[in-house]
């Protein structure tokens, strides 16, 4: 027999031994494998072999101890489950996600809903009067908006104009190739979330239009070397093609008919418009040294018979166009801001409304002050009125001649020489509107 010794210590016959004395080396070798497996033997249904020392090969048969896990049913969020075989169970929630950004809020008890992800730019908010009780909405913050009267809310001057070269709603200065074109306030073609739009009507020949915006430095040179996004809500009775641009300039505080260089769009900045609203958004990167900016609604070709609307239109820092925000976050601070390059002093709901008050300096002429509701952006330049009477509470005096004192304004008050024949000399004197709510008397401090 050998004389090495093998793992469970079994005789393992040599050649030597399988020559001389085979049948008894395998007999030994086979009592040895017996012996060893002994703890196999027995056993009854259902039991398992467990070891039951460390020595080796010594095994005992054992009921086994199952789990109390006969089945797995799926729960609250669960799907899935069984009592045999291979299991599946899956996350019900996870398979309610359906788009990038989806979220699933709880609607009651061991209840949920997918909410969808929201626009670009909105965040959460929580309101019980959804059904997931989240939703989400857009930034309204004043000063997200760097375009003043983008909304088109306000319009000093006149709801209506053919004049080319000219300012139609507050701050917003247009250009026509074509003398037919009529730029006025609209109420009924208006964006979701919007009161007015500017409607830009072709009457007779084609024409390329633009409607512009410039900013002065104060408010321009935050965006100098930012990404910036603009963006605009547009409408053509017929299809049209539309572009945003952006001009800037090193010098300060330039008029929209100075000299501009162009930007390019790094994305967007372009699209075909049809008679349903649609957002139009560029994206533009502006030079560091950029003390003056100009944004540019363009339209290359607007075709005899065609009206074009646009409103909402929004420049803001970074990438992405969000929800749109007035300059001055709310209706009086776009006021505010529209006033503080021209200012129009009108009582529209009285027929002899007050617009300035002041002395006869002779019988022909009063020096008039008129206080301005908010600090305009330089002293006003010039001023014009219409159908304005001169009244010392005892009679009333035609205007006749009406000038800006331009020594005597300021960014707070403008004066004005009011002539007209009858007047008392140093007799107070108001400058009213002339049984017209139509009357006013107007300051510029426009770029």
């Amino acid at each position: 027999m050998a004389t090495v010794t093998p793992n469970f210590n079994w005789p393992v016959p040599t050649s030597t031994d399988l020559v001389k004395d085979g049948a008894t080396a395998i007999e030994a070798l086979g009592d040895s494998i017996d012996a060893s497996l002994v703890d196999l033997k027995g056993g009854t249904t259902g039991q398992v072999l467990s070891k039951n020392s460390n020595t080796d090969m010594d095994f005992v048969w054992v009921t086994d101890a199952a789990g109390d896990i006969t089945g797995v049913t799926a729960g609250t969020g669960i799907s899935g489950g069984g009592t045999s075989g291979t299991v599946t169970v899956t996350n019900s929630m996870a398979t309610t996600i359906t788009t990038k950004g989806d979220l699933v809020p709880g609607t009651g008890s061991g209840t949920f809903a997918r909410l969808a992800a929201g626009n670009n730019g909105e965040y959460l908010v929580v309101d019980p009067n959804t059904a997931t009780g989240l939703r989400y909405q857009g930034h309204i913050e004043a000063g997200k908006n760097a375009l003043i009267n983008g909304g088109m809310d306000f319009w000093q001057r006149s709801t209506s104009s053919t004049t080319n070269l000219t300012y139609t709603a507050d701050r917003w200065f247009q250009y026509t190739s074509a003398g037919t074109t009529t730029f006025s306030r609209e109420s009924s073609i208006v964006p979701t979330g919007s009161q007015y739009s500017m409607k830009i009507a072709q009457a007779t020949a084609n024409a390329t239009i633009t409607v512009n915006q410039a900013i002065e430095t104060l408010n321009a040179v935050p965006y100098a070397g930012q990404t910036v996004n603009i963006s605009v809500m547009c409408y053509a009775s017929a299809s049209t093609g539309m572009q945003l641009q952006l001009g800037y300039s090193t010098s300060t505080d330039v008029a929209p008919l100075g000299s501009w260089t162009n930007i390019a769009a790094t994305t967007g900045g372009a699209a075909t418009v049809t008679n349903a609203w649609q957002k139009m958004t560029g994206t533009f990167v502006i030079p560091s040294t950029a003390k003056s900016l100009y944004v540019s609604v363009f339209i290359p070709t607007l075709t005899a018979a065609t009206n074009a609307y646009i409103s909402q239109v929004m420049l803001e820092i970074g990438s992405v166009p969000t929800s749109f925000s007035r300059a001055g976050g709310n209706i009086a601070g776009e006021l505010a801001a529209c006033q503080r390059y021209y200012y129009r002093a009108a009582d529209t709901s009285s027929s002899f409304g007050t617009v300035g008050f002041g002395m006869a300096s002779s019988t022909t002429a009063s020096a008039i002050w008129t206080q301005f509701p908010v600090t305009m952006r330089v002293k006003p330049t010039s001023v014009d009125y219409s159908n304005l009477i001169l009244s010392d509470s005892v009679g009333t005096v035609t205007v006749t001649a009406l000038t800006i004192d331009s020594n005597v304004t300021s960014i707070s008050t403008g004066a004005t020489s009011v002539s007209g024949t009858g007047q008392t000399q140093y007799r107070p004197m108001y400058l009213r509107q002339n049984s017209s709510s139509a009357g006013y008397i107007a300051f510029n401090a426009e770029l």
